[in-house]
């Protein structure tokens, strides 16, 4: 294996576990300072500093997903105004319809808006606050803007490899994790479930 200094690094087993970044929207302004997205640690930190050190009043959550409601849980919590967007009609789609009853009733009851079926196209910065969110159905104000809408697989090193890519875009592996090279193998998120 050859390293970006130049230096080889011998193996007999190699193992890939690149895991993921944070999928963006690639809409204009989502790099404005105030735009977050929610993957790890660091990512965690930025968004409490951020918070301590420029206050919140209002926040937009991009995605109702899982990551999406515990934010929603966590802002509100420390007394914030959010609004939940998606390009979806109901939050956590993939969960049982029954238990999304649920939470529908608990966003309101806790004077969260959902708004389903909004795409956002654009973030700039805002008249009455920090940021303004743009999306096809109008445009919506917030101090802060986490867009959480899933995660990327990270298989760049792989494919400068020549790992052999399956259907879904991630590193194809067999039962045994093997990859489409000898004694390399994959795991976690950058790679495929073996399901056959």
């Amino acid at each position: 294996m050859h390293l970006s200094n130049g230096s080889s690094l011998p193996y007999d087993i190699l193992v890939m576990a690149t895991g993921a970044d944070a999928a963006r929207l690639g809409i204009p302004g989502e790099d404005l300072e105030g735009v977050f997205t929610l993957r790890n640690l660091t990512d965690a930190l930025k968004m409490k500093s951020y918070l301590n050190e420029k206050g919140c009043r209002k926040a937009i959550i991009v995605g109702a997903g899982y990551i999406g409601m515990e934010m929603c849980e966590a802002l509100k919590n420390l007394g914030i105004d959010v609004k939940v967007i998606d390009i979806l009609p109901r939050p956590v789609i993939r969960w049982d319809s029954e238990f999304v009853k649920l939470i529908l009733e608990e966003l309101n009851k806790n004077q969260v808006q959902f708004l389903p079926e909004t795409k956002p196209i654009a973030i700039e910065q805002g008249k009455d606050s920090r940021l303004r969110l743009i999306t096809e159905n109008g445009r919506l104000e917030a101090d802060m803007i986490l867009i959480g809408v899933g995660t990327k697989r990270n298989t760049s090193l792989a494919q400068s490899m020549g790992l052999k890519m399956g259907s879904s875009g991630a590193i194809q592996v067999d039962p045994f994790q093997r990859t489409s090279l000898e004694n390399v193998y994959a795991v976690g998120d950058c790679c495929e479930v073996f399901t056959g």
